[in-house]
């Protein structure tokens, strides 16, 4: 099927096939594409779809930006966090620390999938951290110090923020409180 396919020219492509006998990378392509149909196949919390549900025509995948940061200052950044308070209050410290004052210039980046279900524009970002064996070291607290420490917080806002400059360009009446989903960290 597809997913055995894609999931077979990825992994060829990227060199992990190769060095293995016939027998053992069909066992590598087979239990990869387990994992991937079943990450597909999972309601996303709190969207009430699964990515198997978004037509391939409504998303960007591997999808390059160029974010202008010209005046972009993460003292501010940092104060926005502190003001949304919840989980996010902590991180306004971390950024804070980072203390590169105002920014200019322009960020490359890469975001991994933006699409369009609904009327409302989403962002998934794939993650292979390894927190650990025991499932619970993939309970809600340990995934949020995941994102905070490796500053994956900072990264989707300025994800938002390059989404959010893109479709305002290109979708007619675009309204971010109404028309932005949100984003989804998918650690695999």
């Amino acid at each position: 099927d597809r997913i055995h396919a894609t999931c077979r020219e990825v992994l060829d492509a990227q060199g992990l096939l190769a060095p293995l006998e016939s027998d053992d990378q069909a066992r590598v392509v087979e239990a990869t594409a387990a994992m991937a149909a079943h990450v597909l196949a999972a309601p996303v919390p709190g969207w009430g779809f699964a990515l198997r549900d978004v037509p391939r025509a409504r998303t960007l995948r591997e999808w390059r930006f160029n974010l202008s940061l010209d005046g972009f200052d993460l003292a501010d950044l940092a104060e926005g966090y502190r003001r949304a308070g919840g989980w996010l209050a902590p991180y306004a410290d971390r950024v804070a620390r980072l203390s590169m004052g105002a920014l200019d210039g322009f960020l490359n980046g890469v975001i991994d999938l933006a699409f369009e279900h609904g009327g409302r524009w989403y962002i998934a970002d794939w993650k292979s951290n390894h927190m650990g064996h025991a499932p619970g070291a993939y309970e809600l607290g340990a995934l949020r110090e995941e994102m905070m420490e490796h500053h994956y917080v900072l990264q989707y806002r300025l994800y938002l923020i390059a989404l959010e400059r893109f479709l305002r360009t290109r979708v007619p009446g675009w309204d971010a409180a109404t028309m932005l989903g949100g984003v989804a960290y998918v650690f695999v």
